[in-house]
């Protein structure tokens, strides 16, 4: 089997063991957990998900919060691990024309980088801005750095629709390395696109992926079945054409209409039988 389903670490499993996230709106309000919090619930944490049988996770959140909590995220049972995390100025903002910003931004991707490599994570996911030529050289050296990290960088198509996908191939034109593939993203994709056509055009650079649902105009991270995705098709072409490793993390936690570690379950029997 070449593709491994797993789920986010993130609130569903916070709230489940501590009552409120790691990171989220609960009613309109802000109800978060600290770290210390947070660190006491991962070994609860962990064992569930091994009793879940995920084969991956996926840790988003604030970069700060990740390197706190990196003893804790180091005793997950083997679970292999995807690093999604935002520093204070986030990656996409290398583009900034604010020279401060844009280094702040370089450093916290180098950053992310390292922890990647102190977790044992193989890849990171990042937002990069839209493609542009004067970036080329500090998006090189930032692929050399993960290249020495043995880290993959899997560049999310956060634009919607068709420029998402444009934007990840110009990526890959002007920077071909194997430590630089994709994170293809359902719900992004069916904003104004084919996420089934849109994923056969990367698919071959396709690392990881998100995978929610939404009706097409917003970006709602609705569980799969709420929205007008064929995840169906998806998992079929999927199955069929991918032939090398691809994870999956199922991308939605809306306790009011959502049963997450249901949806889970489902997302593991498509894409296993």
């Amino acid at each position: 089997m070449n593709i491994y389903p797993g789920v986010w670490l993130h609130d569903h499993f916070y709230r489940k063991y501590c009552g409120k996230p790691l990171r989220g709106l609960t009613d309109g309000n802000w109800f978060l957990l600290n770290v210390r919090e947070a660190i006491a619930c991962n070994p609860l944490i962990f064992s569930d998900l091994e009793k879940l049988g995920v084969k991956c996770i996926e840790f988003g959140g604030r970069l700060a919060t990740a390197e706190q909590m990196q003893a804790s995220l180091n005793s997950r049972r083997n679970i292999p691990l995807i690093l999604h995390t935002e520093g204070d100025p986030s990656p996409e903002k290398i583009a900034s024309p604010n020279d401060h910003i844009a280094l702040g931004a370089f450093y916290n991707i180098l950053r992310n980088i390292d922890l990647c490599h102190a977790l044992n994570a193989k890849k990171l996911v990042l937002h990069f801005p839209p493609f542009n030529r004067k970036m080329l050289e500090i998006c090189k050296s930032i692929v050399s750095y993960a290249e020495a990290r043995q880290v993959i960088l899997a560049i999310e198509n956060c634009q919607y629709g068709i420029a998402g996908i444009d934007n990840m191939l110009s990526y890959r034109e002007h920077l071909p390395s194997e430590f630089l593939k994709f994170t293809f993203d359902t719900g992004h994709a069916n904003i104004g696109g084919n996420p089934v056509e849109l994923l056969k055009m990367v698919l071959s650079d396709v690392t990881h992926i998100h995978w929610h649902d939404n009706e097409g105009r917003s970006d709602r991270h609705l569980g799969p079945g709420m929205g007008n995705i064929n995840f169906k098709e998806l998992t079929t072409s999927l199955r069929r054409k991918a032939k090398h490793e691809i994870t999956i993390t199922l991308e939605c936690d809306k306790p009011w209409c959502v049963d997450y570690e249901k949806a889970f379950q489902e997302l593991k029997q498509q894409v296993e039988r």
